[in-house]
């Protein structure tokens, strides 16, 4: 939690879909989003509702979003066969509410062309430039993503508001990065990229 990982979204989804099928009902995908992001603005742990998160978590898959519309602009499945690591700082906790009145507009052209970029589908290269482009603002430690790109990550940054940097690869490069993050002081996760089983309880 508060580490930029999207704990908030995951929750919202669960305890959307856990309350709409204790009312007996067969929750829908656009329903527990819809419900779910509107309610996480109300509860304050996001700024922007967070749509893409909560997307991304529920349909276990890639997305790219138009958060104010709430709108899915384009789906893609990641490659099973790539591995995924992330590095979390020791200490390092950034909470939502903290944010708030952070200025973020020095960056705004920058994330406008990152987002264009993913529509496009260079999708790990506008996830690199992402990290970079809000960790400058949020002064988080590049470190980990250097380490990781240099080691032969295909993407590597600062996922969400931080602190935690999450970097993707093949095995052979996220066990690269994994020795060059030992040097770092945190807590390093190794995980494999998502797959459609979150969809089970809606019957798609």
């Amino acid at each position: 939690m508060a580490v930029g990982l999207s704990s908030s979204s995951a929750a919202a989804n669960a305890a959307t879909a856990a309350a709409l099928m204790a009312l007996g009902r067969r929750p829908r995908p656009e329903e527990v989003l819809e419900i779910g992001v509107k309610a996480a603005m109300e509860a304050g742990v996001t700024l922007t509702g967070a749509f893409d998160d909560a997307a991304a978590s529920l349909l276990a898959c890639g997305v790219v979003t138009d958060n104010r519309k709430m709108k899915i602009l384009r789906r893609f499945d990641v490659d099973p066969s790539l591995r995924v690591a992330i590095f979390i700082p020791r200490g390092g906790k950034l909470y939502t509410k903290s944010l708030r009145g952070e200025d973020f507009s020095q960056i705004a052209g920058g994330i406008e062309e990152v987002h264009r970029m993913a529509l496009r589908g260079d999708v790990w290269t506008a996830m690199t430039l992402n990290g970079i482009l809000y960790a400058s603002v949020l002064k988080h430690d590049l470190a980990p993503t250097f380490i990781a790109l240099s080691s032969g990550s295909i993407a590597a940054g600062v996922t969400g508001k931080g602190p935690a940097t999450v970097a993707i690869g093949s095995p052979e490069a996220i066990s690269a990065t994994v020795k060059g993050w030992r040097r770092l002081d945190g807590r390093i996760i190794l995980t494999s990229p998502a797959k459609r089983w979150a969809l089970d309880a809606f019957g798609d």
